[in-house]
């Protein structure tokens, strides 16, 4: 990713930068991937444990089930919007992206759809 002299992202290609992969056991998340997770099954997605600022990643419940099957981010040691609570996505077809800040204020849901 560039930054333009006005400050917004410049994106190579349509993917926004992220690299996308298909998941369907439970993983470890890392820095500039998207996860299209089958949630056929509840699966846990668990957070790098040593991120820096800017680190970013995206999950997708790519099968639409996650109302029955939900997705645990496991949050690894840092808080999720500034708290100690791992976060559950149990609402059908959601997607989210989270970034890094910093120990107090953890990981931030910057995007939610």
């Amino acid at each position: 990713m560039k930054v333009s002299a006005g400050g917004l992202p410049e994106w190579g290609d349509a993917s926004g930068g992220y690299q996308y992969e298909v998941k369907t056991t439970n993983f470890t998340a890392a820095s500039g991937s998207a996860y299209l997770v089958d949630t056929s099954s509840a699966i846990t997605a668990t957070l790098p444990a040593s991120p820096t600022a800017g680190d970013f990643l995206m999950i997708i419940d790519g099968s639409g089930s996650a109302d029955s099957n939900k997705i645990t981010v496991s949050r690894n040691g840092n808080t999720i919007m500034g708290l100690e609570d791992d976060l559950e996505i149990d609402y059908s077809e959601t997607a989210l992206e989270l970034v890094y800040m910093d120990a107090t204020n953890g990981w931030r849901i910057t995007n939610l759809i």
